[in-house]
């Protein structure tokens, strides 16, 4: 009951301010995050969008929702812009930190609701908006676990005022969302990692549009829920593709680039 209502108040919650991360307010292994984040000027395979997810979350922590913003310019010259969404930071056992990407916003999502945003959703499109980017053009969405159901819950959302052209997911329950027919949709999911199941269908068919990619990962569930032992298992798994088919896998002209601007949003309750 606690949680279900958390999640009905954080659709109530006003929105929040957005503003430019000053990376001079960052320090120790955000700081860290923040500079490795800065090192990634191309966009190469889908374990790069996977990486980036990670530093995502570890600029922000438990303290403040961070939003990773690129505008890329595709092999094929066009230009479309990248989205990297955080993963819950913030469980709200004993006091709320200031994450958007919290234990409520998490529920909520789950929960969606098509008429209503949660305040995490809406301080995305502030972040989006903010960074200039035009309604109607490409964007890639990507996140791992409660970042990942956040670009399910937009793409699938009428009132999007982007032209969602991917999405990437690593450790996420998004099957219950209706994402669209025409954008590719990468799921990747530990076999260990008891959170992608939590949309009741692990194992389950999906849209023609959705490859979920099942993959070996760490033997415990903690571990396997980890975004970095993603970034390792999907790495392994496109190596082995290559070999297998003799290339990449598909859409791959959608989801690489080179990196042309860069901008981090930051925002906090």
């Amino acid at each position: 009951g606690s949680m279900v209502g958390g999640a009905g108040k954080n659709y109530l919650q006003p929105s929040t301010d957005v503003e430019e991360l000053d990376p001079s307010l960052l320090s120790g292994p955000r700081r860290d995050a923040w500079d490795r984040a800065q090192n990634v000027t191309e966009i190469t395979s889908l374990s790069d969008l996977v990486s980036v997810n990670g530093t995502t979350d570890l600029m922000g922590g438990e303290d403040a929702t961070v939003i990773d913003i690129k505008k890329v310019v595709g092999p094929d010259g066009t230009e479309k812009w990248f989205v990297s969404l955080p993963s819950t930071q913030d469980w709200q056992l004993f006091s709320d930190t200031g994450a958007l990407n919290d234990r409520d916003s998490n529920v909520a999502l789950i929960m969606h609701d098509p008429d209503m945003r949660t305040v995490y959703e809406r301080a995305v499109l502030e972040a989006m908006q903010d960074a200039g980017i035009p309604q109607g053009s490409n964007v890639v969405l990507a996140g791992f676990s409660q970042g990942g159901i956040t670009a399910a819950s937009l793409a699938s959302d009428s009132q999007f005022p982007y032209n969602t052209v991917g999405i990437v997911t690593n450790g996420t329950p998004s099957d219950s969302f209706d994402i669209p027919s025409h954008i590719p949709v990468y799921a990747f999911q530990h076999m260990t990692d008891v959170v992608p199941m939590l949309d009741g269908n692990p194992y389950g068919s999906t849209p023609e549009n959705v490859q979920r990619v099942l993959l070996e990962g760490p033997a415990s569930p903690i571990a396997a829920h980890d975004n970095a032992a993603y970034t390792s298992s999907v790495k392994r798994w496109e190596e082995r593709y290559a070999e297998v088919f003799g290339g990449p896998p598909p859409n791959m002209d959608v989801f690489t680039g080179q990196v042309v601007d860069h901008i981090v949003y930051r925002t906090h309750e």
